[in-house]
């Protein structure tokens, strides 16, 4: 994004994680023995658990939807086409290793393009953290670094264009409206 930042005329972040999560860095540490773990006789007993159809329904509809009925055949086949790769489960062990958890401080406080922040009226967080936030004080924290930004909270969890297609359209046609 920095490098062609006068490329982009917009952002949309859909369901973004607690801000602090993308302001903190994990340790190298942690995050090598997590890796080492994943990467060891248990990650490859876990990857072919998880990627059971029955895993990822159950996951799907505990973490990532609001409503549970609407984890339909079409998502599922969509998740199962996806891990049949062998290789995804690097992918998904570096996601659990936390390999992405960097400080992107600086790199949030350089985006002065406009941003729609849509965050799903029951959104969960994966942060440890004891602080539990609202999706409106998510949507907040945002807007308090991001001065181009403007939030809307639509029905929703964490898969909003798939949960809430018509609200999630409606919401960006919206804003792409006020962008060009």
């Amino acid at each position: 994004m920095q490098q062609k930042s006068n490329l982009i005329s917009g952002l949309i972040l859909s369901g973004p994680p607690q801000l602090e999560l993308m302001q903190k860095a994990s340790s190298p540490v942690q995050q090598k023995l997590k890796w080492n773990l994943f990467n060891s006789p248990i990650g490859q007993v876990f990857y072919p658990y998880a990627r059971r159809r029955k895993f990822l329904e159950s996951f799907s509809k505990k973490q990532l939807f609001a409503n549970g009925n609407q984890v339909d055949e079409e998502w599922l086949d969509t998740l199962e086409k996806g891990v049949k790769n062998p290789q995804s489960k690097y992918a998904v062990f570096s996601f659990l290793a936390g390999f992405w958890r960097q400080d992107f401080s600086q790199a949030i406080a350089q985006i002065h393009q406009p941003t729609l922040v849509l965050v799903g009226n029951q959104a969960s967080t994966i942060s440890k953290t004891k602080r539990i936030e609202t999706p409106e004080q998510r949507i907040n924290t945002y807007l308090k670094y991001l001065p181009q930004a403007k939030g809307n909270q639509i029905s929703g969890r964490n898969v909003l264009p798939y949960e809430s297609t018509v609200e999630f359209v409606k919401a960006v046609s919206k804003f792409l409206l006020t962008i060009n």
